[in-house]
This record gives structure tokens, sequence and C-alpha cells, in this order.
């Protein structure tokens, strides 16, 4: 019984402690980032007669460090519609007849902002101002 005794020890010492149940570890935490509620903003381009605009790159961003942005295109019917963060945005449309704005939309949070119209103005005015922007 003592030999049995000794050669259990040597095993152990040999080969280390038992073994033990292994745990996964605890991930570190972590701050939550706030989720802005969704807001859009949609509307029309239009020419200077108020016919819409198809394929009218429209975009709408905030100025400054990390303001937002967003694109899209007008649809056959000059309509368009972004789904952006709140806040108050340069809106802009570009066409192949000129361009609009930027005019400013503010969009509250969980707003939406409906029925923007962004309007060429006369070709004329284009014109004149083409070469200032």
């Amino acid at each position: 019984m003592t030999s049995r005794l000794a050669i259990a020890a040597a095993t152990v010492l040999a080969c280390g402690a038992p073994a033990t149940r292994a745990t996964a570890p605890t991930p570190p935490r972590v701050a939550a980032t706030p989720v802005l509620p969704s807001t859009s903003m949609s509307g029309v381009v239009v020419d200077d007669n108020g016919k819409p605009i198809a394929n009218a790159r429209v975009e709408a961003w905030i100025s400054g460090p990390g303001g937002a942005q967003a694109k899209t295109t007008s649809d056959a019917q000059g309509h368009f519609a972004l789904e952006l963060p709140p806040g108050s945005y340069s809106v802009r449309a570009d066409t192949s007849d000129g361009f609009v704005g930027p005019i400013t939309v503010t969009v509250e949070p969980g707003g939406r902002a409906d029925g923007v119209t962004l309007q060429l103005p006369p070709a004329s005015f284009q014109t004149d101002l083409g070469n200032f922007f």
C-alpha cells in the first residue's frame, strides 16, 4: 500500500497539480453608444417651371467634423427620400441642367421633413452664376 501511495504522490509531483475546470474570462465592459432615432427627409426636384427632374443627385450634409451626410438620386417623378440622423442640413441637387441650393432643412429627432422642394432657378440665373461656385 505504501508503494502505491508513493507512486501516486510521485505522479502528482511529476505531472503537476490535478486539473481544474477552466472558466471563460469575463468580457470587458464597454460603454454603450447612444443610437439616435431615425429621421427622414423627402421632397421633389423641379425645374424653373415646376416640372419634375428625374435622376437629379440630391445630397444633404451637416458641416463640420463628424457631420452626417446622405445622398440619393431622384426618381422619374423627381421625388427623393433620405434616412438620416436629426440635425440641420444643407441640401443640394445637381441636375443635367444645373444645380439647386444649398438650402437649409432641419429635421428633429424622430421627425420627418417632408415636402422639401428643390427648384432650379431660371436658366439665365444659372449662366450668370455658373462660374461663381
